[in-house]
């Protein structure tokens, strides 16, 4: 029966062999029960140092590339569209913006990369999108400007009403001018021109 020095070699054993599977142990452990101790733990000591050997002699495990997936061309749809494109050919898309015509405001202009061209999946497509024409720069007015403008409109109030006090006195002097030829023209009332119509004229007492 082993006694205690094959129980320590015993332990020793498992001990070296505890990363081994546990196919490749049990034999080493079988050995150092029965082989006196020191001569118990070598079958381990080899399956240790042939585990190692094995395990250098292995081929490399082969490197997984990602996947590459064709890039659609998107240049001339609308921005949602050439988006949802891109999604379906397992891409993403990254927005910017950029003055152009009005005719290609929201529309895809440019994109990079280029249709065509693989790229590994899930990879950031960059699409410019139209914003129209640029507005014009506006520069702020000057001090001095500002009042020319506000004198210049003050002139023209002005102006205008001038035009229309002259229009009201000309109309005014050509009703009197009116009045005044048709006044002539009938000449001055008599009496009997005042007098109701079938009444008589008063005949002024004689002189005595």
């Amino acid at each position: 029966m082993p006694d205690n020095n094959s129980a320590v070699a015993l332990v020793a054993a498992a001990a070296i062999g505890s990363r081994l599977p546990a196919e490749k142990r049990l034999a080493p452990l079988a050995l150092a029960w029965i082989l006196p101790p020191p001569i118990g733990i070598l079958p381990m000591l080899v399956a240790v140092q042939q585990a190692k050997a094995d395990a250098a002699a292995a081929p490399p495990a082969p490197d997984i590339l990602p996947a590459l997936v064709n890039v659609p061309s998107v240049v001339g749809n609308e921005q949602k569209a050439a988006q949802k494109t891109l999604s379906d050919a397992r891409l993403q898309s990254a927005i910017e913006r950029r003055f152009s015509g009005s005719d290609e405001k929201g529309l895809v202009i440019q994109q990079k990369p280029q249709s065509g061209e693989k790229v590994e999946e899930g990879w950031r497509v960059m699409l410019t999108v139209g914003a129209g024409e640029r507005p014009p720069d506006v520069v702020p007015e000057s001090p001095a400007a500002e009042t020319n403008r506000l004198l210049t409109g003050i002139r023209e109030d002005l102006s205008d009403v001038r035009t229309k006090v002259d229009k009201l006195a000309n109309a005014a002097a050509t009703a009197v001018a009116t009045g005044a030829v048709m006044a002539a023209a009938t000449g001055p009332a008599t009496a009997a021109d005042a007098a109701p119509t079938g009444a008589k004229a008063k005949t002024p007492p004689a002189t005595p």
